[in-house]
């Protein structure tokens, strides 16, 4: 559990403007060895339309309803 708060500790600030401060290739680079094999599957994993886990349920709710307005 120690890493996780490292690895989120090293994590820049989130904004909505400017570039971003890496990849999501470098992302998984920092996670790689700080969360286990299955953690580090699961993020390699994701999408915009994953819809495992509690939270990603959620925004998978969300992308879809915004996805069917903005095709409207």
């Amino acid at each position: 559990m120690a890493s996780y708060y490292y690895l989120i500790s090293s994590l820049p600030d989130l904004k909505t403007d400017g570039d971003m401060p890496f990849s999501y290739e470098e992302f998984l680079g920092m996670c790689q060895s700080n969360v286990s094999e299955s953690k580090y599957e699961f993020l390699s994993n994701l999408t915009l339309s994953s819809d495992e886990g509690p939270l990603l349920k959620d925004w998978a709710v969300f992308y879809n309803n915004l996805m069917s307005e903005l095709n409207y």
